[in-house]
Formats: C-alpha cells, structure tokens, sequence
C-alpha cells in the first residue's frame, strides 16, 4: 500500500509539473444567471491550435481577405507606433461613448465606455506589446496567432480581457 500511495504522489507531482507554467483563465457570466468557466494551461492552447484548421487558419496563421485594410498595412502602422513609446493613439468622445487606445509601458490599452446609466458596454483590454510584435510576424496579409499565443504564454500574468455588457460579464485572466 505505501509502494502504490508513493507512486501515486509521485505521477501526480510529474503530471503537476508537466501542467505547471501559466494558465488561462476564462469567465462569462450572463445576467440572467448563466455562467462558463473555463482554465486551461496556456499549453493546451497551444495544442488546440495545431488542432484547429480550416481555410483561413492554417498552421498557426490567419489570413484575413476582403478588408478596407490590409493585415501588412497594419503592421506597417504597428511598425511606426512600435518605436514611438507611451502616448494615447486614439481617443473618441460622442454623447454615450467614451473609446481610448493607448500605449503604457509594455501594454497596448484599449478602454470604451458607454453611459452607465443604460447599462452600456465597458470594454478593458490590455495586450503586452511583444504579444502584438508575434501577431504581425506572417508574412503579407497573414497574422501569426500560435506566435501570438506562445509569446502570451511567456509574457502575460494577469487580466487580459475584461468586458461589461448591462449585466453581462467576460473576463479573461492569466496567471
């Protein structure tokens, strides 16, 4: 019985170990009382990455067809703001939004507020700028989401996502 018990700890310390690094966490709670949640090692992501193909995802890029703007225009517009260092980019005011994109640090920021008194949307979005260099790592029109991802793995601990919608919620956190 101690032989079986110091083997069971044993394959649950290497499983531990194989699972250990940074997990994603992912929750979404409806107003009307539904919730998901979902936590998976960011290695799982990885994995169903290699998984997941159809036409416009293809061994860990995306290609993006048919837009008023090109993917290569916006790494050449990523490329410029890249080397320009904090500063707010865009900031939008109308009667019942509020949206501000800016960069802080290492992090791209991205904040949008509607009026609270409607229950608007809050949207909050930080993305570490070396996640962002990954994505635009294809080549032409393809953006790089496994390297996206790999370097998320690496760099981000934290929230990452978080979106308020009347009563709904969706937060997405790494730690």
């Amino acid at each position: 019985m101690r032989r079986l018990m110091m083997a069971l700890t044993l394959a649950l310390g290497l499983a531990g170990s194989a699972l250990a690094g940074p997990w994603i966490h992912v929750e979404v709670t409806e107003k009307d009382g539904a919730e998901v949640r979902v936590n998976l090692p960011m290695s799982a992501v990885e994995v169903a990455l290699e998984v997941a193909q159809d036409e416009a995802f293809d061994e860990g890029y995306i290609r993006i067809d048919e837009s008023d703007i090109t993917v290569d225009e916006l790494r050449s517009i990523w490329n410029e703001l890249r080397e320009s260092g904090d500063g707010e980019y865009v900031q939008v005011r109308d009667n019942d939004e509020e949206v501000h994109i800016f960069r802080k640090g290492d992090y791209i920021v991205v904040d949008v507020t509607d009026d609270p008194s409607d229950e608007g949307q809050n949207v909050h979005l930080e993305v570490p700028t070396s996640v962002v260099d990954a994505l635009f790592s294809g080549e032409g029109d393809e953006l790089n989401i496994k390297a996206a991802v790999a370097e998320l793995q690496k760099t981000a601990k934290g929230e990452v996502i978080n979106i308020k919608d009347g009563g709904d919620h969706v937060r997405i956190w790494i730690d």
